[in-house]
């Protein structure tokens, strides 16, 4: 989060690619947290997909944001959770 914030007050263009960006709970995360531009496998494109179009991304951000100090397992549960209640497809 402090990298996405950084880079937005410098306008410098940030962006991740690879496995985990390919991976819609991941993505989820990376998209929480501010990151717009993610490169992945044309494999997982669709999946990835499927879930930024079931998402209301600013309410999903607000939610993450409240969350951030649990630490990582904390915050899958958490983001499972969103997924869970809010009907979020990934296509899986």
């Amino acid at each position: 989060r402090t990298i996405v914030v950084e880079a937005e007050k410098t306008n410098i263009p940030l962006s991740l690619c690879g496995e985990i960006a390919g991976k819609p709970k991941l993505a989820l995360a990376l998209l929480g947290i501010g990151l717009k531009n993610l490169s992945m496998n044309s494999a997982s494109v669709g999946r990835v997909k499927m879930m930024v179009r079931s998402l209301d991304i600013k309410d999903f951000s607000k939610y993450l944001n409240l969350h951030l100090d649990q630490g990582s397992e904390g915050i899958n549960d958490i983001i499972s959770d969103y997924m869970i209640e809010n009907k979020i497809k990934t296509g899986v």
